[in-house]
């Protein structure tokens, strides 16, 4: 019974190939961006395991803040390697030296080497030198490699002087490539590379200077990592170590590339979700046409079992097809694409043939064009003999699904939304995009539902203008055509997804312009000694350079206890427990808007320590007043009670601190201050110049270019999902093509009638146009509704942002509803208007 199956539908799909041309076009696309997507995260994981010690630096890296480890530290560090380099990084002002007063300057990230580095991989600096060459001391002057950029900002070239702080340094070359580099994946200022000994006399790292220290070590071979690990931790877990390991080398980075890949996904299956209204068409266009066979097989008597079997073999032949075509395409588009990723990838890729991502898109192709065809599948073959031997022009009668029918396409259903859920990074974002598509599907059904019954309401209403064309349309529209329903769903699906990102990027953009306060400061300056604190306020202020200058006190500290249980067994992922943070002290609240809850503490209180802790980030932690914090700063825990909780908005670019302590608990520790100054553009150039010739040791960070540098990096992002959405906006207009295309011997019928009752080709035309406006109106502007409440949510929920709506944007997705709605019904209007009235009229019933 099988073989016969199997023969019967091959057999029968050689002369209906033609109508499933949208169906493979709509499952090859959805899969092959899948596939693509897939393949790329793959080629990021491999490449980050494949160079793991080279990124990180050695196969163990232990960070610590703002000190260098004690001599017990470093030599438990010895016990556990075979050998270690200690590298030292921070930020700092570098400039030329020369004779005219105009000199340039540059923020950079300085990284202090020993001997011993790099443990893993090779820096390539031109000329090709080694690093002992470009970093010692020559003539009382050592020397000093940096990125090329740095050295063409700055006008530089090899052999020119350079001082950072109080040092001197000769340029001796361009880093063209450095180790342990892959997890900067955002970094304010160029790097520059010279030894730790050459910065004794420099100025650059005093008390409290904010600095990291960096210990990269290379196990001896069959050491376990984990071991290691526990033994270490064990005995310094109060010292402020950060322990990595090569077997996740950047987890920053694999977190990223997971985030947007499944964001990417997601816009994947948004396509081929779409492309599934196109199969679905396609399917019950070709059942449509198969309308004769079917009857006629029912006649000899084929069971309705039977001939679902049949074109249910048909399709899950041409799904394979389609899936495996797509999958493999978009696997192997990584290859040919290879160049412009290395290119534009700042992290290490491996290409290679990866089954997963290829298994997955084929799974989720499969399953995709099984749910949306099987409903009329079901429904054709269900039908009576009588029904199937009437015009094909009718679509038969609705039914309704049995329990059986019902049950078998909600478990397919159940199965899709367990395996998105699977492979979601963030199980949240996974549940919104369930729940997005499926309230999307269920408002453009009933939207659809309900323009079907207006319209034929309309058409019939005297209440109507006596415009022949308008009444031609909205009884078109009120015929139930399945076209107008996939046209409907298809192409408000696409500008649902195009709207939704268009609305979250404004608001973005928006957010960055409107969290600025009108008069936004120029610079942030760190690393400011309390001696340098009012001579840098005199200096300023007598050159009328700023408007205002405000300044706190700065240490760095992380959490470390929460109500005295470890942060590391509280399960909690919040960006302020995932590293360190910025703490002041102070005696009244000034880097507050208000204090919402709890007391400030007294003047000159001289108690235990006292926590004011802000108000957002408190309730996402679940803390509360009295709860205790245990901060470890300069590797000294610090336990001290929550008394209130304040409001502070982190980007209003002021100076703005998760915590502040009483002055009594933090004062005698070392630290350096920090200050945000306010001034005109003009006066910036100015401002740099004099602190960098009389304070060397300050560094000084534009606020513009740190915006620039994350509105850069957002662009990047926004790029490629844009990209993603134009394929979505494409299988929108193939599948409209396809529903065109089904519904066209329709439509010459309907223009046959028209024209035999008298009506002109302009007429019949301009009733067309107006169908589709009316269309295309409808999708863009539900669309826009359904956008808007999916942008909120994103907003609102997930970027803990304030949502406005943007106008410009929406007025658009409307503007595209209509245009490609109308484009594509008038290039398929030409066929039926073209069409004989006789020839027409004589085929059918």
């Amino acid at each position: 019974m099988g073989n016969s199956i199997i023969r019967i539908a091959t057999r029968d799909l050689r002369g209906g190939l033609a109508k499933f041309r949208i169906f493979l076009v709509c499952l090859f696309l959805g899969v092959f961006a899948i596939s693509l997507i897939g393949t790329f995260k793959e080629s990021v994981k491999a490449g980050l395991q494949k160079e793991s010690a080279e990124i990180l630096g050695g196969d163990i890296s232990l960070n610590l803040a703002y000190r260098v480890a004690s001599q017990d530290e470093k030599n438990e560090i010895r016990e556990i390697s075979n050998n270690f380099s200690e590298l030292i990084s921070f930020r700092t002002m570098i400039s030329g030296i020369g004779q005219s007063s105009d000199v340039p300057h540059a923020l950079a990230k300085a990284k202090g080497v020993d001997d011993k580095y790099p443990l893993y991989g090779d820096l390539i600096i031109e000329p090709d030198i080694s690093i002992e060459d470009a970093l010692r001391e020559k003539n009382g002057i050592y020397g000093i490699i940096a990125e090329p950029l740095l050295i063409e900002q700055l006008q530089l070239k090899i052999g020119s002087l350079v001082r950072l702080g109080n040092t001197t340094f000769e340029l001796r070359g361009r880093v063209l490539s450095l180790p342990d580099s892959g997890s900067d994946t955002f970094s304010l200022g160029s790097k520059i590379i010279i030894y730790s000994s050459s910065l004794k006399d420099s100025g650059l790292l005093g008390k409290g200077t904010l600095y990291e220290t960096n210990y990269y070590i290379k196990t001896r071979e069959q050491e376990s990592l984990e071991g290691l690990k526990s033994s270490f931790t064990q005995k310094f877990f109060d010292r402020g170590f950060r322990w990595r390991d090569r077997r996740n080398p950047a987890p920053g980075i694999e977190s990223f590339v997971n985030r947007l890949s499944f964001f990417l996904t997601v816009l994947g299956m948004a396509g081929l979700i779409i492309g599934g209204v196109g199969i679905s068409t396609a399917v019950g266009s070709y059942l449509t046409l198969k309308r004769g066979t079917i009857a006629t097989l029912r006649t000899l008597g084929a069971t309705s079992a039977t001939l679902t079997k049949i074109y249910l073999s048909q399709i899950l032949i041409l799904s394979l097809t389609g899936t495996t075509a797509g999958a493999l395409a978009g696997s192997s588009m990584c290859y040919v694409l290879k160049p412009i990723l290395i290119n534009i990838t700042p992290f290490p890729l491996s290409f290679d043939f990866y089954p997963r991502p290829i298994m997955n898109a084929m799974i989720l192709g499969l399953l995709v064009s099984l749910i949306f065809s099987l409903i009329p599948l079901m429904k054709a073959c269900r039908e009576k003999v009588s029904d199937l031997f009437r015009s094909q022009l009718t679509d038969g009668k609705s039914r309704i699904p049995s329990m059986r029918e019902s049950i078998f396409v909600i478990s397919l259903i159940a199965v899709l939304i367990l395996l998105i859920i699977i492979m979601a990074p963030e199980k949240k974002l996974a549940m919104w995009f369930i729940i997005g598509t499926i309230f999307s599907f269920l408002v453009l059904h009933m939207i659809s539902f309900l323009t079907q019954k207006v319209s034929l309401k309309l058409s019939s209403s005297e209440k109507m203008p006596s415009l022949l064309p308008l009444k031609l349309a909205f009884a078109s529209i009120g015929n139930g055509s399945r076209e107008n329903k996939s046209v409907l769903i298809s192409i408000g699906i696409g500008l649902i997804v195009l709207s939704t990102m268009g609305q979250i990027e404004k608001n973005i953009e928006t957010s960055l312009e409107k969290d600025l306060p009108a008069i936004a400061p120029a610079f942030f300056l760190i690393d400011i000694q309390s001696v340098q604190k009012r001579p840098l306020i005199d200096i300023l202020q007598e050159q009328n350079l700023i408007t205002d200058l405000k300044m706190a006190p700065m240490l760095r500290g992380f959490i470390t206890k929460i109500n005295d249980i470890e942060v590391s067994n509280l399960n909690i992922d919040h960006w302020a427990l995932r590293g360190d943070r910025g703490i002041t002290y102070e005696d009244t609240p000034t880097t507050a808007q208000n204090v919402t809850r709890g007391e400030w503490w007294p003047p000159n209180y001289k108690g235990s320590p006292q926590i004011s802790f802000s108000q957002n980030e408190g309730q996402e932690l679940g803390l509360d007043l009295g709860d205790t914090l245990t901060v470890n700063i300069l590797g000294r825990d610090l336990t001290g009670t929550i008394t209130s909780f304040r409001e502070v908005n982190f980007a209003t670019m002021g100076i703005n601190f998760l915590m502040v302590f009483n002055p009594h608990s933090l004062s005698s520790a070392p630290h350096t201050h920090i200050a945000t100054v306010y001034a005109s553009p003009q006066s910036e150039a100015s401002i740099i110049k004099i602190i960098t010739r009389n304070f060397p040791n300050i560094t000084s960070v534009s606020v513009r270019e740190t915006i620039n540098k994350i509105q850069e990096m957002l662009i990047k992002i926004s790029l490629a999902m844009k990209w993603c959405a134009l394929l979505i906006i494409c299988m929108g207009f193939f599948v409209i093509m396809g529903a065109l295309a089904a519904s066209e011997q329709s439509r010459a019928f309907e223009a046959s009638i028209l024209k035999t009752l008298g009506a002109r080709k302009s007429v019949v035309l301009f009733s067309f146009g107006l169908r589709s406006l009316i269309i295309g109106s409808i999708a863009g502007l539900v669309s826009l509704s359904i956008s808007v409440i999916m942008a909120w949510v994103v907003i609102s929920y997930f970027l803990k942002s304030t949502y406005s709506f943007d106008l410009n944007s929406g007025i658009w997705i409307v503007l595209i509803g209509i245009s490609i709605t109308v484009l594509t019904s008038a290039l398929f209007a030409i066929g039926p208007l073209k069409s004989k009235p006789a020839r027409i009229l004589r085929t059918e019933d």
